[in-house]
């Protein structure tokens, strides 16, 4: 309500109204219940405050609206009547002036006014020709000039919003909204209307109608996940489904490789994604036999002592390749009808036993066909052939899809958030839960993430951004949110997750995985910290800022780092003295920033890790810099001095161990660094290079030293890995440099410790390209490539604030070839950076034009074999790369 007092509740069944005194006691709410009125006839469903927070208004699906009035003696019913516009009233608004309500109706597309002192009818407005669906949300505009309304109508190519002029009196508008039904309407300063709706999604108009924000989920659709659109393998460890209704838009996914694929899962494609989860290269995931599958093939033949030939059942089996199955929902002796879209299943013509108004919507038996479980709106529930209920598990929504694994062992479920996840068959116990995202986007991948009860997970690059841990701070306070990447350190385990399913417990998982158990999350949770001054989109016209923030936090773990960012990188500092880390206090700095529009970001560490950035963005407003006509002050980002460009390229092909050759890495290197000294003095006042084709350790050591010797906080540093990469027995990632030895890593290659250590403390910009995921089984079948994703998560957080170019994602191989003269990845991006990733004509490569350059052309390039990834922190916005 306008004075924040009282807090009114509408109740569902025949349970009324209530008014709470939010009133704080002793600096705590205390919500003391202050008003009741059960005398309802049905549920009610709108509750509203009138401006003077003296009056309420409720509708209840008896028919009837009921007026309130506060006096010193309370809360009072003052009126009560049956609107003439519907049977079913649902929602109410108070006019801002307090003298009318708009109430929208659940059976009718009637908009109708009442009288906000006695509820006696005052005027309706226009719906002449709205003739499905109903109305059900009425909002006016803050100055009360305008009515809306929306709900369930649907007009030919959305459900939108309506709206009228003269208070309800004057001509009808419609403003295309939502697909689904039209749930709520509030009114925004400066005649700007928020909307949402059932989609989900969340929108904001302006006051012409225009959108100003249109959110909408990035969850894939799991409704319709029956028969053929949700299948499993025989250990239930790859599933196919549609990111849209029913199969619409299919992939598969497989816990073992940790691929996420798109298409038909083939029986080719996913022996394809086996062999390459274990390190041989059968070239595209594309479901064909190709020569590159067969050697594949083969190889890991020999490996296994296989007897056979081509991609038979001998080796299917070895690889752990079974049939997808759809869930059964038909066997002898158990006849279960009525279970799709119903309240009322049976078996062998006995109802089952569901909660009031909990409908069915899913069913798969098991493979004995003694069992079945059954997925409904509220649960899981797991029954015998008798029909008795051996379990049930509260489900996270909608349960659109079940199906069982052919081995008995688990359960598997489709949800209405857009998540799958495995249950222990036995007893239902949660094993793992992945959410894959629905972007649409073309040329780029979804992201993924999987995890475990605890936490435990594995991810894609960004997908440790998809889930989190919410920790509250009591009734009174707002709760914190931590996503997955700021845990990183503690629960980024995918080996831990790649146990669960073999071991159906996480514990046994954690032993098997030869893991210690991660601390409570909350006995080690990084800080928080608020940016108080200034404000998100304020303008500066002096370079001296004063900036006020807090750091806050749970527990007592001291502050250990204070960083202030421009940009996304760190400001000089000389500008730095006197940031104070106490929690809990306001504290306040006044710096120097550079004068031209920048994004300013504060975060704090603790030894549990880094805040989440606070982050604003500044408009300079001052006078225009001597170098504004500049082509580098023109890009996206802006130089406001031209910046030296430092190149460190390092590319190895002949290593001193001869299995570990490759074509062209060296190559790489030469045609990268050649490619930035020729195109670079567009943007920069100089270019140095530093290119090191074949280097042993200590040069690489060497230029690493000299890379973060030479970079000033007004330049811009890139490093370019080309060769191989590998992990060790620990995960741990090492570049190879020539002489390096695979049995003696710590000893003789270059642990990603090192280059993380010299990217992430360059003063300037920080950019790394790396291409060193090739083939060639380095580590034997168990590891033959290198997880790329562990280090683009890493360098690509916000507290690094590194730029990442990956060649590949997950454990994808990089290919090269003799047609190129190059890897794919360094052939796609020297074409980029000569000219053809210009998207725009501007003469000016960004970040986003490189990556979405990357992104077509090395899936031309290697048929759709290869998906390189680009990672850029939150706190850095696009910004050139090269100008010519």
């Amino acid at each position: 309500m306008p004075c924040g007092r009282w807090l009114g509740a509408s109740l569902g069944g025949k349970n009324g109204v209530r008014v709470f005194d939010a009133a704080k006691i002793n600096d705590q709410y205390n919500f003391r219940q202050v008003f009741a009125d059960r005398e309802y006839g049905d549920n009610s469903y709108g509750c509203a405050f009138g401006p003077d927070s003296r009056r309420l208004v409720t509708s209840s699906r008896d028919g009837r609206l009921r007026l309130y009035r506060h006096s010193t003696e309370g809360f009072k019913r003052i009126k009560e009547t049956r609107p003439s516009g519907g049977k079913r009233p649902y929602a109410v608004a108070f006019h801002p002036q307090g003298t009318r309500i708009a109430v929208g109706f659940a059976d009718t597309t009637a908009v109708q006014v009442v009288d906000g002192r006695d509820l006696t009818p005052r005027y309706a407005a226009n719906t002449a020709g709205i003739g499905n669906g109903n109305l059900g949300s009425v909002a006016w505009s803050a100055d009360g000039e305008r009515l809306f309304a929306g709900g369930m109508y649907w007009g030919g190519n959305s459900r939108p919003v309506l709206g009228w002029g003269n208070s309800g009196h004057g001509a009808r508008s419609t403003w295309l909204a939502a697909d689904m039904t039209v749930m709520a309407l509030k009114p925004l300063p400066g005649g700007r209307l928020a909307v949402g709706a059932g989609d989900p999604a969340l929108l904001v108009f302006d006051s012409r109608g225009e959108k100003l924000l249109d959110l909408r989920p990035r969850t894939a659709d799991l409704r319709g996940k029956q028969g053929n659109n949700f299948r499993l393998s025989r250990d239930g460890r790859q599933v196919a489904f549609g990111l849209k209704e029913w199969g619409e838009d299919p992939v598969w996914f497989d816990l073992a490789s940790r691929r996420l694929e798109r298409g038909s899962a083939s029986t080719i494609a996913r022996i394809q994604a086996r062999l390459a989860g274990l390190g041989y290269n059968p070239g595209a995931i594309d479901g064909r036999t190709g020569p590159r599958t067969r050697a594949a093939a083969r190889a890991f033949r020999r490996a296994k002592g296989i007897g056979g030939q081509g991609l038979d059942e001998p080796l299917q089996r070895a690889l752990g390749i079974t049939k997808l199955t759809a869930p059964r929902t038909e066997t002898p002796g158990l006849a279960i009808r009525d279970w799709e879209d119903n309240t009322n299943p049976t078996l062998n013509g006995q109802t089952l036993a569901l909660d009031q108004y909990e409908f069915s919507r899913s069913l798969a038996i098991t493979p004995n066909g003694e069992r079945f479980l059954l997925g409904t709106e509220w649960w899981l529930r797991f029954f015998d052939g008798r029909g008795k209920e051996l379990w049930r598990r509260a489900v996270p929504g909608v349960a659109w899809g079940v199906n069982i694994s052919h081995d008995g062992r688990l359960a598997v479920a489709a949800f209405g958030d857009g998540t799958i996840r495995w249950y222990r068959l036995t007893d239902g116990e949660p094993l793992l839960s992945l959410f894959v995202t629905n972007d649409g986007k073309a040329n780029k991948e979804e992201e993924w993430v999987l995890w475990s009860p605890s936490g435990y997970y594995d991810a894609s690059p960004g997908g440790d951004r998809l889930i989190g841990w919410h920790v509250n701070n009591g009734k009174d306070a707002l709760a914190d949110f931590y996503p997955a990447a700021q845990l990183r350190g503690r629960f980024y385990r995918p080996e831990v997750v790649a146990q669960v399913l073999t071991e159906l417990d996480e514990d046994k998982a954690l032993a098997k995985a030869a893991q210690r158990p991660a601390t409570d999350v909350a006995q080690g949770l990084p800080p928080t910290v608020a940016l108080l001054a200034p404000g998100d989109g304020e303008r500066f016209r002096d370079t001296r800022v004063t900036v006020r923030y807090r750091v806050g936090g749970k527990g007592d773990a001291p502050i250990r780092k204070l960083r202030l960012l421009v940009d996304g990188r760190p400001l000089e500092a000389a500008g730095l003295r006197g940031l104070k880390r106490v929690k809990g206090k306001e504290q306040s700095l006044t710096v120097t920033l550079p004068a031209r529009d920048l994004a300013l970001s504060l975060i704090a560490e603790n030894r549990h890790g880094a805040s989440e950035p606070a982050t604003a963005r500044l408009v300079w407003a001052g006078r225009a810099s001597a170098q504004g006509t500049d082509k580098t002050e023109a890009g996206v980002d802006g130089f406001v001095i031209r910046p030296k460009l430092y190149v460190l390229a390092i590319g190895v092909s002949d290593y001193e161990d001869n299995r570990l050759d490759l074509q062209f890495a060296a190559q790489d290197a030469r045609d990268f660094a050649a490619v930035l000294k020729r195109r670079g003095p567009g943007l920069y006042r100089e270019v140095e290079v530093k290119t090191l084709p074949d280097a042993g350790g200590d040069r690489v050591f060497d230029g690493l030293d000299w890379l973060r010797a030479e970079v000033t906080a007004k330049d811009v540093g890139i490093l370019f890995l080309a060769g191989h990469g590998v992990n060790d027995a620990d995960g741990d990632y090492y570049f190879l440099p020539r002489d390096a030895d695979t049995r003696r890593l710590r000893r003789t290659a270059v642990e990603y410790h090192d280059i993380k250590k010299t990217v992430s403390r360059l003063p300037g910009k920080s950019l790394v390209f790396i291409d060193t995921c090739h083939s060639g089984n380095i580590m034997g079948a168990r590891r033959g490539v290198a997880d790329i994703n562990a280090v683009i998560h890493d360098l690509a957080s916000a507290e690094n604030g590194v730029v990442v170019f990956a060649s590949s994602s997950g454990r994808q191989y990089s290919l090269e070839h003799a047609k190129w003269g190059n890897g794919a990845f360094t052939e796609a991006l020297v074409e980029g950076i000569d000219g053809k990733a210009d998207y725009t004509r501007d003469d000016t490569i960004t970040i986003n034009e490189l990556d979405l350059y990357l992104s077509e052309r090395v899936k031309e390039l290697t048929r759709n074999q290869q998906t390189p990834v680009t990672s850029k922190p939150e706190t850095i916005a696009d910004f050139p790369v090269v100008a010519h």
